[in-house]
């Protein structure tokens, strides 16, 4: 006896596959396992012209061949999986996993089932009646989606439209399928939306729900349907429990998400988007505990070694020493190398080897001497399950990552166990997506540049990404000022062809592989992703080197400063590595790494802006460090102009007191002068200026050089002690000259001056230094003569030229510069307000 069977509670697609392998082999018998009666499907079928058998009468000691559609899996043919060894089995499938030992094995990667068994009828030349036709179109559309899954192939579109000259009604199928919620169903549904709870890492969300009913409710499978609809998550795993069983059905629109391995805890089958189980031995909370577990070791297979390997791998040649292989992980700040033999992998060294191998007086010796040839190498589509299993197992510090053979990254244990971590931390909450919060804080125009840019980056197969301080920003709901973005690949290439899109100038930087394109105003940086190292100690700029986003960011100031947004396929997707959003919630100012003040004690001045810019405080060990490194004199090894840079950075800010008091607070001062303190009279000095500023703002609503100011007046409080210009290394001749201008305009305001005297003094001096006088000045006629020129004084224009001179009889000559200023003069002591009392005076003193 032949028996046609598939899996318990068949979908439209099992069904479709039986009663096509019928069509194959019409002397065998179907038999649907727990198929209810009161079924949609069981009335489609009756309707069919085959009927089938019922499982209870039928003798399975009689069976010899079992032919088998749409499941390869012992677990889910019933009590079929009883004989399943013992007797002829065919397998239709187009899930390729199962346990199911097959005589015949028919597997394409198909949409539906059904698509390969009509296949093979078309190809028997088999015909088939347009009902039939049509029940084969409904699974086939049943199980892709209507054509639109993403696992729908060619194959499904070719068979439908066989199927549609067959005779196939369009108009039935839709019908069947059109969903009908019966008063139990609305009542499940309402169940999985209140107890759904969303699991999400890395843009990829699987919402995790359950619902329970006294009696069985068919038609499950199209409730997980609608409830991942509603949710728009990328996959749903519901748990039913419905009288004294429990089910579980998986669905997935994303190929990335694989319910079938998410459900194989449960000895669950299906395929990746399609997958069910039913549950034995478990209470609902032990199954809901498993599913949570089973989701949380999916993310693992989501995750590819190409999305998390640092590229492009450090290299050496096996016949390089080991003693310069040393000195390059020193540099990198890298604990593994690669070798190659002529650009062949060859093996892989760690820093501990290579330290012990010097101590051995092997430092001269080639590295392949030590180098390990015994390891495991993954491909960059390995997912981090086995990466995990390979670093934590295997206990292997450093893995290559190969493409066709060649070293295109690599993937470190401390990297590895760091990510494994985030990722549990991460799955319970959900991703920061910040695509709404761009569209919402950015002006339109430059919204618009960052879907340009993406489309840039599809076109030219790079990667963008906005980053630093404008993500740091976006997140704590600050106006963004500059915008930088990050290429993996060629910035200036990649900004060349943005600006030809949006018609801007393009500045590019050859020697730093940046460039800068300016539209209408606004202005878009482009950095090629790099890395840094130093060869010496804060001897000055790092060395850079083309590298991915990842080392690109770790070569960053702060955690804060780490955060970068996709602007790729996954638009909007906030990057953290580094864990920016926490310490920005914390409150924390903290560096990557341990030694980031001594490559770059700028630092020091930076950590203390941002933490009272922000009001955030700093991270114990980072605050340790700081103290650590400035006790080492670090500050003594930086270039003055680099010094000064980051000072005047300070200087800028609208909380300058409160972060040189800061400074004050851990004596970093003193660092580069013993004298270099700032007492409370020069911060009172700079308060004055810092009013002065506002009203000066109000009157002069131009841009001034605001660090200039209040260099001037620290220069001048310290002027008996030292030189402030020489301890900061400062070649900026534009703020020597304000702080002399300061000097002189309190020297010549120091006597009672006329308001044409005044004037004429403070024309040619710069803003700044007038508003530097002000705040140093204790006289309070110095102050008022001030505010009057800049209040009224500096306005005023002539009421006479030298065409009213001309008009008057005058000829062009020497007299018009004498006849002018006289004039004037006399204007802004107020002898005369009008032009015709001007031009009266002019007549009365040089025409007659």
């Amino acid at each position: 006896m032949k028996v046609i069977t598939c899996h318990v509670e068949p979908d439209f697609d099992a069904i479709a596959s039986a009663i096509a392998a019928k069509l194959l082999y019409p002397d065998a018998t179907i038999v649907f396992p727990n198929l209810p009666k009161r079924s949609k499907k069981n009335f489609l079928i009756q309707s069919t012209i085959y009927a089938y058998a019922d499982f209870q009468k039928v003798d399975l000691e009689s069976i010899d061949t079992l032919i088998v559609v749409d499941t390869r899996q012992k677990s889910r043919i019933g009590e079929f999986a009883k004989i399943v060894d013992k007797v002829k089995v065919i397998c239709f499938d187009h899930h390729p996993d199962g346990d199911i030992n097959c005589h015949e094995f028919y597997c394409k990667k198909t949409g539906a089932n059904t698509t390969q068994v009509v296949m093979k009828l078309k190809e028997r030349n088999i015909d088939f009646s347009a009902e039939e036709a049509t029940l084969f179109m409904l699974g086939i559309y049943e199980d892709t989606g209507k054509l639109l899954y993403p696992s729908t192939t060619v194959y499904d579109f070719e068979v439908c439209a066989y199927l549609l000259e067959k005779g196939a009604k369009l108009d039935v199928v839709s019908s069947v399928l059109e969903e009908t919620i019966e008063e139990s169903q609305v009542y499940l549904l309402n169940e999985l939306i209140h107890n759904a709870r969303i699991f999400e890492y890395n843009n990829i969300s699987i919402v995790l729900s359950f619902a329970q009913y006294s009696e069985y409710v068919a038609e499950a499978a199209n409730l997980v349907n609608t409830f991942l609809s509603m949710k728009k998550a990328d996959a749903a795993i519901c748990v039913f429990r419905m009288q004294s069983r429990i089910f579980i059905i998986g669905r997935s629109i994303n190929e990335k998400v694989d319910v079938a391995r998410i459900l194989k805890t449960f000895n669950g089958g299906g395929h990746s988007l399609a997958a069910s189980a039913t549950v034995k031995d478990l209470t609902l909370i032990e199954t809901l505990d498993e599913a949570t577990l089973a989701i949380r070791d999916s993310f693992l297979y989501i995750t590819k070694a190409k999305d998390i390997m640092s590229t492009p791998a450090k290299c050496v040649e096996k016949t390089d020493t080991v003693a310069s292989c040393n000195e390059i992980m020193a540099k990198y700040g890298i604990n593994s190398l690669v070798v190659l033999d002529k650009g062949n992998l060859a093996g892989i060294i760690s820093r501990p080897t290579l330290q012990r191998a010097i101590y051995h007086n092997y430092a001269d010796e080639p590295v392949e001497k030590f180098m390990v040839t015994d390891f495991y190498t993954v491909n960059e589509d390995v997912p981090l399950a086995k990466i995990k299993t390979i670093i934590i197992e295997e206990k292997q510090r450093i893995i290559p990552v190969l493409r066709n053979n060649e070293v295109v990254g690599v993937l470190t244990r401390t990297n590895i166990l760091n990510l494994i971590n985030q990722t549990e931390q991460k799955l319970m909450r959900k991703t920061l997506k910040v695509d709404l919060k761009l569209k919402n804080k950015l002006d339109e125009k430059i919204y618009n540049f960052f879907t340009i840019i993406s489309e840039v980056a599809l076109k030219l197969k790079m990667k963008a990404y906005a980053v630093g301080g404008m993500v740091r920003d976006l997140i704590m709901d600050i106006p963004i000022k500059d915008i930088d973005i990050v290429i993996e690949g060629n910035a200036i290439e990649f900004a060349k062809e943005f600006s030809t899109i949006v018609g801007g100038k393009l500045i590019a930087h050859n020697e730093f592989k940046t460039a800068s394109v300016i539209i209408n105003g606004e202005k878009i940086d482009f950095a090629t992703a790099r890395q840094e190292y130093y060869d010496e100690i804060s001897s000055g700029l790092p060395h850079v080197e083309e590298s991915s986003l990842k080392l690109d960011l770790y070569r960053r100031d702060f955690t804060i400063n780490t955060l970068a947004i996709s602007l790729n396929e996954n638009f909007g997707e906030l990057i953290d590595y580094f864990g920016g959003v926490k310490d920005i919630k914390d409150k924390k100012i903290r560096i990557l790494h341990n030694l980031s003040f001594i490559e770059d004690p700028t630092r020091v001045f930076r950590a203390l802006r941002f933490a009272e810019k922000f009001n955030f405080l700093l991270g114990q060990q980072t605050e340790k460090l700081m103290k650590n490194a400035l006790e080492l004199g670090v500050l003594n090894t930086v270039s003055k102009n680099r010094l000064f840079l980051e000072f005047s950075l300070v200087l800028k800010e609208e909380k300058v007191v409160e972060i040189l008091k800061k400074i004050n607070d851990y004596k970093i001062f003193k660092y580069l002068h013993k004298e270099f303190y700032i007492d409370e009279n020069c911060f009172n000095l700079i308060n004055t200026g810092k009013d002065f500023v506002k009203m000066c703002t109000f009157f002069c609503p131009i841009e001034f050089r605001i660090e200039a100011i209040y260099f001037s007046i620290l220069k001048f409080c310290f002027r008996k002690k030292f030189n402030l210009t020489n301890i900061l290394g400062i070649v900026d001749s534009k703020i020597e000259k304000i702080y002399s201008q300061m000097i002189q305009i309190n020297v010549f305001l120091s006597k009672r001056r006329k308001k044409s005297e005044i004037y004429f003094f403070l024309k040619p001096m710069a803003l700044e230094a007038q508003i530097a006088a002000f705040a140093i000045s204790k006289s309070n006629y110095v102050k008022e003569a001030l505010i009057s020129y800049i209040r009224d004084l500096q306005f005023i224009k002539p009421l006479v030229s030298g065409k009213d001179l001309i008009t008057l009889g005058f000829k062009p000559s020497a007299i018009f510069g004498k006849i002018l200023n006289d004039c004037f003069e006399k204007q802004i002591e107020g002898e005369f307000t009008s032009k015709q009392e001007a031009i009266d005076y002019i007549k009365n003193k040089y025409l007659n």
